[in-house]
């Protein structure tokens, strides 16, 4: 990985450090700080989408991601693969017979809405943060369910202390690739990251 920049990836993790954070009784929310309510530095997503197709799984025909946080960067990374993107939407659109993904977090729940993939579409779901992974597992059986395979999930930032990545292993027997792992402290008062690539 060596043509990602440091500095910038340096910088990206100061930015998750230092973002806000929002108690919710049992859980610590950190405000992803490329949601795009405040501006996006260009460099940052450019290095965030090239360190994730650097780690996507190979085979994959379709990227599947869930409005809002992934699809900033799922859309320049299906733009540069040259790949069908599916954007999973709370608003139903009146579609007929909608795929519907129920996420349940520990601060919400709410369904997602988008068209049943094809059968056998070899699909990467992209995410931007996996705490609980409640979403990710949801996401996996519900693709199944149309017969069609889920080759791997890349995600930006797992947020170690929920154990995600371990329940999705668990759960669905995919391993999540994971670019920041991020730990909060004992008082949720601050958080460290590790990079990965």
């Amino acid at each position: 990985m060596s043509n990602l920049n440091r500095a910038v990836l340096d910088k990206i993790a100061a930015r998750v450090r230092d973002s806000r954070r929002i108690n919710y009784g049992t859980y610590s929310y950190f405000v992803w700080p490329y949601k795009g309510i405040s501006p996006i530095d260009p460099e940052e997503l450019r290095t965030l989408v090239l360190a994730m197709e650097q780690q996507l799984p190979p085979g994959s025909d379709l990227l599947f991601t869930f409005q809002s946080d992934g699809e900033i960067l799922a859309i320049p990374l299906a733009w540069k693969l040259r790949r069908p993107l599916m954007v999973c939407r709370d608003t139903d659109y009146q579609m007929q017979d909608p795929l519907v993904i129920t996420q349940h977090t520990r601060y919400w729940t709410r369904n997602l809405y988008c068209e049943k993939l094809a059968p056998h579409s070899q699909v990467v779901l992209v995410e931007a943060i996996i705490s609980t992974g409640n979403t990710v597992i949801e996401a996996v059986r519900k693709i199944r369910s149309c017969k069609a395979d889920v080759v791997g999930v890349v995600t930006v930032v797992s947020k170690v202390n929920y154990q995600g990545e371990q329940r999705i292993k668990q759960e669905t027997g995919i391993d999540s690739t994971v670019l920041l792992r991020v730990a909060e402290s004992p008082d949720n008062k601050s958080l460290t990251t590790e990079w990965l690539v």
